[in-house]
């Protein structure tokens, strides 16, 4: 059983894993959400998270990640910006 439930899980993966990246094709899917969704949950399952508490959350995996890479990106530009100002 897991020490902790499974969106912390996520939120920690999230941090150790997506950084300030270049931004998707906006005319084609981003392969890189759908790769980490699926070791998330491949990390999640050897972290012994059931397929129960999982399921809430597969349907947004890919979604999230996207949404954090470009969250992430868009905080770097903001900063890079007043570096220069």
């Amino acid at each position: 059983m897991p020490e902790k439930p499974f969106e912390d899980y996520l939120n920690d993966y999230l941090d150790e894993n997506i950084g300030i990246e270049s931004y998707a094709d906006e005319g084609a899917p981003d392969p890189r959400a759908k790769q980490l969704a699926e070791a998330l949950i491949a990390g999640a399952t050897a972290e012994g998270y059931t397929d129960e508490d999982i399921a809430p959350w597969k349907s947004d995996l890919e979604r999230i990640i996207a949404d954090r890479f470009e969250s992430n990106t868009d905080a770097e530009v903001r900063r890079l910006a007043a570096e220069d100002d």
